[in-house]
């Protein structure tokens, strides 16, 4: 799963960042853009990248709160766990750690 989100969240960050804002393009590439798609359009789909990128992220961090979860689901079936471990698990299940 890091490998993953490494492969498809570094290339739509560089990507967002390879396109100016609007505002800072030569007054003939605006205009260009603003008959061609759209000023708008151009800016909304710029953050729906963006938006897809920070949705990743956000996945791969539930991901990992997840994948502990299931470790502390485990340890119940292992009852030589120890109970520090157990009690972690049940810290992080009671902060909300998941949704």
């Amino acid at each position: 799963m890091d490998s993953a989100m490494k492969a498809l969240s570094a290339p739509l960050s560089a990507y967002v960042k390879g396109f100016p804002p609007p505002g800072r393009l030569h007054p003939f590439e605006r205009a260009l853009l603003d008959l061609t798609v759209g000023e708008d359009r151009y800016a909304t789909v710029l953050a729906r990248v963006d938006a897809l990128r920070r949705k990743l992220t956000e996945v791969h961090s539930l991901h990992h709160r997840l994948k502990g979860c299931i470790v502390a689901i485990n340890t119940q079936r292992y009852p030589r766990a120890s109970e520090a471990t157990r009690q972690c698990w049940r810290a992080k299940l009671m902060e909300g750690g998941i949704p």
